[in-house]
């Protein structure tokens, strides 16, 4: 028992890049999103040189899902290339760049522009280098996508800092666009993967064996018309050309999810969350068709089917998967986590729909659908934090 003790006690935040960045990452889910909420519901404003909304949008692209996307990449990375793993003294740095970034934001009043930038975008170099040698030794293509889409998202961040800095209100819109763009491009290729393939492991674990292949133009073609209906909408094509590649991409995408037996899968709430994530980048393609076709949407909805719904709900599910895996626990979540993947989905579906009732709903699902997402991820910290900090559970004493 005593051995049982000590060997739980021990630090393991800097093991891997998994257990320090999900771990900001749940919380900084909530921080910034309570604040807002503080600052929309109730005109308490936060000193900053962003305004509210744009503040908000910023830290949970470039924030937010900045820290899940490294502490993915981190973990996957090294199992993909077989290179060792970031730890110790170096995670510590990637950690506290993106800290430093964090520290800016919150105290751009104080700060001037340019240094608020540098501290900022700091970390998204950091971490493409930290990636990119494992990744060229090892001479994959299917991966060479990683530090194209990472230099991607540091030029998006880099024109919502000018924007901000100009007091350019266009160019920043356009950096926290392509930023979440480019985040939902990651799921659909990263997910394409460990969705189809966690979900036949789970029902082989009950005995199903399932079919994992896929025809080889269903990836180009899900990723082609994704990346033409949101560079379009992007850049501001005409209405029709938007609607017409957003459409298509929905479909692709929902004929893709329909091949991947998440029905069968529903008994594992850690299996069929994921298939709701990756079912919010077909609604959100769907709901950004409407808002350029017909109108009969706003695109904010749409964009919040992106953000809060397709993000926020892979994030936690793939968080909350990669973290049981990667500390040697069975792949079971406790029933507050299943809570958790509730309240952010019915969040995201609330603040995306509920202001669809009119201007006197507008307000309430802001609020409401923030605090249901907020709560979710609440629990995932309080669910997880000793997770990321223990070693592994199956770690020799």
């Amino acid at each position: 028992m005593s051995t049982q003790i000590s060997r739980r006690s021990d630090f393991a935040l800097f093991e891997l890049g998994f257990r320090p960045f999900f771990l900001l990452a749940g919380l900084y889910a909530v921080v910034p999103m309570a604040i807002w909420l503080l600052e929309y519901g109730l005109g308490i404003s936060l000193r900053s040189r962003w305004g509210g909304m744009f503040f908000h949008g910023h830290e949970m692209v470039f924030g937010f899902t900045s820290a899940v996307i490294a502490g993915f990449l981190l973990t996957a990375v090294p199992n993909w290339t077989g290179s060792a793993a970031i730890r110790g003294s170096r995670l510590i740095g990637l950690v506290a760049l993106w800290l430093f970034g964090r520290v800016a934001m919150f105290g751009s009043a104080y700060l001037s522009s340019s240094w608020v930038a540098m501290l900022d975008l700091a970390f998204m170099p950091a971490l493409i280098a930290a990636l990119t040698p494992s990744l060229y030794r090892a001479r994959q293509l299917r991966n060479a996508f990683v530090p194209i889409v990472l230099t991607a998202f540091f030029v998006a961040n880099l024109c919502s800092q000018l924007g901000s800095s100009r007091s350019d209100g266009d160019l920043t819109r356009l950096g926290l666009r392509g930023g979440a763009y480019l985040a939902v491009l990651l799921i659909l290729i990263i997910g394409a993967r460990i969705v189809p393939l966690f979900t036949a492991n789970a029902l082989g674990r009950a005995g199903v064996q399932v079919p994992l292949r896929s025809p080889g133009w269903a990836k180009a073609t899900n990723v082609s018309l994704a990346l033409a209906a949101l560079g379009s909408d992007l850049f501001s094509a005409p209405s029709g050309v938007v609607a017409g590649f957003s459409a298509a991409a929905g479909l692709a995408i929902v004929w893709r999810l329909s091949r991947w037996h998440g029905l069968q899968a529903r008994h594992w709430p850690i299996v069929w969350v994921m298939h709701f994530g990756y079912g919010f980048v077909a609604l959100g393609f769907f709901s950004l068709a409407a808002s350029r076709w017909s109108g009969m949407l706003p695109w904010s909805a749409a964009f919040h089917v992106f953000t809060s719904g397709a993000i926020g709900t892979m994030s936690l599910a793939m968080m909350s998967r990669v973290a049981l895996g990667h500390t040697g626990r069975p792949l079971q979540v406790s029933p507050m986590v299943v809570l958790a993947y509730a309240l952010v989905i019915v969040g995201a579906m609330v603040r995306s729909f509920v202001p669809l009732f009119g201007p006197a709903a507008v307000q309430a699902g802001v609020i409401s659908g923030g605090v249901l997402w907020v709560t979710g991820y609440a629990l995932f910290v309080l669910a997880y934090a000793s997770i990321l900090l223990e070693p592994r559970v199956d770690r020799p004493a």
